[in-house]
């Protein structure tokens, strides 16, 4: 899937917050600087974030609750991360329509 610049954005506006949520709730850097608002980030911290939020996807479950006032259709957006597939992947070639992926 490739994402237009626009969707690109959209997704990196609804996934740091939730990321700084995870650190402030779930035993991360409660004193973290939020990621939503750094030009820069940290490539470890974001990943140990987005590890916390994959290893228990309910999380996302709870932000939402949180953040009732989101609209719809940022919700659902949200909401259907916890579909995601983790395992490790080797890029087996890349086509016009997507990238071929095996699991190790």
């Amino acid at each position: 899937m490739i994402l237009s610049e626009k969707d690109g954005e959209l997704f990196y506006e609804l996934w740091f917050p939730l990321l700084d949520y995870c650190n402030q709730n779930y035993g991360g850097k409660k004193n973290a600087r939020k990621m939503s608002a750094e030009k820069e980030l940290d490539s470890q911290e974001v990943k140990a974030a987005a590890d916390m939020v994959w290893e228990n996807v309910s999380i996302i479950d709870e932000y939402l609750k949180c953040h009732k006032d989101m609209s719809d259709e940022h919700q659902k957006i949200i909401s259907g991360w916890k579909r995601c597939v983790t395992d490790h992947f080797i890029i087996e070639r890349h086509l016009k329509k997507g990238s071929a992926f095996i699991s190790m």
